[in-house]
């Protein structure tokens, strides 16, 4: 078990790592020269990534996916808010999209900690691929993101934004600061959920409808009958689950408040059924609420799907071929080595490659109005 999943994560992360120099590298200039096509190929390797991710998880560390409820339709745009039992949930996020998108081509972009876009190859192509990094500084924050939802509904495509309205995992140490935060504020007290952080959610619906990207919010609930691995370490050390089982739920527009208290109490409400679903899920070991034995009996786990076996086949070779290039030839360590450098000054130095195509936006947007 332990080797498979050393096999995973250096697959994984070669992956992201080797993708990163060798496919989105040579893509930078036509940012500038071709904004549309750089969006569409990014997006376009980010989505064959998205399948070889889930792949890996499916072949190589034997984890099946237990789903109920609807289809995410990725011909629309939507708002997905999922609860963050652990610091991986987004790992087995993208296996929910794999399995549940109709049709299967994805661009869903995840509200992240800033922090991640700092990590080596893995936060830098969240850069280039446009995903949203927050400050935890609101004033700054609101801007940020309103800058990159223009940008991202300036492609014309259809768009889903992962947010976890929490903020944060759930452990020990952030389970009682939820509950203080609970007594103070005469609300519930949650074992499964952290209470969420409403203004977030308020602003991200409230935008995407103003911009015209909110066709339908889904409510994702994530939940782990055996092994939970809170970080990535625990991948690594082979803590990985057996079973992972979403719940997926989705609203209509039409359905969706408002109003920005009413947003607020609604995602509350969302909040409060989903521990109840929780408290029975892991009661039962299923969303359904079947009988714990009959459970144990039947777990109708999603297949894997045939074009995982594809996706594995290409990128395994792709990490093969990169490693002994850059083994073998001075020219691969150097362009490694070089992007390395700039992307780190880059990461420190400014907002993020993200930010930047936000500002370029902007100035194009203003010398064509000129």
């Amino acid at each position: 078990m332990y080797v498979k999943n050393v096999i995973f994560c250096c697959l994984w992360y070669g992956s992201i790592f080797y993708g990163f120099f060798f496919f989105y590298c040579p893509l930078m200039p036509l940012a500038l020269l071709n904004p549309p096509l750089f969006h569409k190929l990014t997006d376009f390797i980010f989505a064959s990534w998205e399948a070889y991710s889930s792949a890996l998880i499916e072949i190589i560390c034997d984890v099946r996916f237990v789903i109920e409820g609807d289809f995410v339709r990725t011909e629309e745009h939507s708002l997905i808010v999922m609860n963050h039992r652990t610091r991986v949930d987004w790992l087995f996020f993208w296996a929910l999209l794999q399995h549940r998108g109709v049709p299967l081509t994805t661009r869903c972009k995840f509200v992240l900690k800033s922090f991640v876009k700092h990590i080596p190859a893995l936060g830098w192509v969240m850069q280039m691929s446009r995903f949203l990094y927050i400050k935890r500084s609101w004033a700054k924050d609101q801007i940020l993101l309103e800058g990159l939802l223009h940008l991202l509904n300036s492609d014309r495509c259809n768009l889903q934004v992962l947010l976890f309205p929490e903020g944060t995992d759930l452990t020990l140490s952030n389970i009682k600061k939820s509950e203080a935060f609970a007594r103070r504020n005469d609300f519930s007290s949650y074992r499964h959920v952290l209470h969420p952080r409403t203004t977030g959610f308020v602003f991200m619906a409230q935008k995407m409808r103003e911009f015209g990207m909110l066709d339908a919010v889904y409510d994702v609930t994530i939940g782990y009958p055996d092994r939970i691995p809170q970080s990535e370490v625990d991948c690594l050390r082979g803590n990985m689950p057996k079973f992972v089982h979403f719940l997926v739920k989705r609203y209509d527009q039409d359905v969706v408040p408002v109003d920005e208290e009413e947003l607020s109490q609604w995602c509350k409400e969302l909040w409060t059924k989903k521990e109840k679903t929780l408290d029975r899920f892991y009661l039962t070991g299923r969303f359904s609420g079947l009988d714990p034995e009959t459970n144990t009996k039947e777990h109708r786990a999603e297949p894997i799907l045939n074009h995982f076996y594809t996706s594995f086949l290409f990128w395994t070779s792709f990490v093969t071929l990169s490693l002994m290039l850059c083994a073998t030839l001075e020219l691969c360590r150097l362009w490694v080595t070089s992007h390395t450098f700039f992307f780190i000054c880059l990461s420190f130095l400014t907002q993020g490659f993200e930010q930047l195509e936000v500002t370029y936006h902007y100035y194009r947007l203003k010398v064509k109005q000129s």
